[in-house]
């Protein structure tokens, strides 16, 4: 491998911030839709949520919904600038602290597992076995949170492993003597859709964190206004998006189912996610 030029970090610094700008100025819907994501995130987290801070679990479903809003700040950032993998190892992360506020809401001892797994090994145990993701919540209680595990799968190769396809929109051209790189990616296309993933999936984050943690969300006229607002908002980004990677050509009848979604095909989904986990574990289980 060779280079012509050698950038320098403020360069690459430069490169990012253009990102930012030129897919925030040709996307005013998306962009739209993602101040809607994070204001609605800020003021459901301030205004509504009112966990028992008096006991474990309630500190730490405070501590995961920072985390995931944090995460997902990340993920955005990232997508918008061209950093696409790291957007995904991000993006994976929110969805993660999401779904364990589903494991551990009301439950001081699945909460201490959380804390103490960084060095207590039965406590590491006992959280990877009530936790684990996908496998741990393939009950119908978690169905809502289907859409999110299937963006965490497709996180998984393009983000959080070392992967071919977490290269994918670097790797430029090559020759019999040279391969070309480009960091970051400049593939407009590809910004766009994990750009826009991003912005979908924080909807998602919203609306699990809402089914999660319902008993404990103040719901008033402002915050079922928030909630409309943001489900408007991303609803309207989704149609702003398919027009622009589809060229204008996409019927408006098609244009105004978009935003609902097809949840046959997302069971079906992660049924093949499921079995596909499984099947790797007792694969691995056999291994000497």
């Amino acid at each position: 491998m060779s280079t012509t030029t050698l950038p320098t970090l403020s360069v690459y610094f430069d490169y990012l911030s253009k990102n930012r700008t030129k897919f925030s100025d040709i996307s005013p819907n998306l962009s739209a839709a993602a101040e809607s994501v994070n204001q609605s995130f800020q003021t459901v987290l301030s205004q509504h949520f009112k966990p028992p801070l008096d006991t474990s679990w309630g500190v730490v479903s405070a501590l995961l919904a920072y985390g995931s809003y944090s995460s997902w700040l990340d993920s955005y950032f990232h997508a918008i600038s061209g950093q696409v993998s790291s957007s995904w190892v991000n993006l994976r992360r929110a969805i993660e602290f999401i779904c364990y506020c589903a494991k551990i809401y009301e439950s001081d001892e699945r909460s201490e597992y959380w804390r103490r797994q960084k060095d207590d090994m039965e406590a590491r145990r006992k959280f990877s076995g009530t936790c684990s993701i996908p496998t741990a919540y393939k009950r119908e209680k978690y169905r809502y949170l289907r859409p999110l595990m299937l963006s965490y799968d497709k996180a998984n190769y393009y983000g959080a492993h070392g992967g071919f396809e977490s290269l994918l929109g670097h790797y430029k051209d090559s020759s019999r003597n040279k391969i070309n790189f480009t960091y970051p990616i400049n593939n407009d296309g590809l910004i766009l859709l994990i750009y826009s993933h991003s912005i979908f999936a924080g909807l998602n984050l919203l609306v699990a964190f809402d089914k999660i943690m319902s008993k404990y969300i103040h719901k008033n006229e402002t915050y079922e206004s928030i909630m409309y607002s943001v489900n408007e908002s991303v609803k309207e980004a989704k149609r702003e998006y398919y027009r622009m990677s589809n060229s204008n050509i996409i019927p408006d009848k098609v244009l105004e189912s978009i935003g609902k979604n097809n949840t046959d095909m997302i069971n079906i989904l992660f049924n093949e996610y499921i079995e596909r986990e499984e099947g790797r574990k007792n694969s691995d289980s056999n291994c000497v």
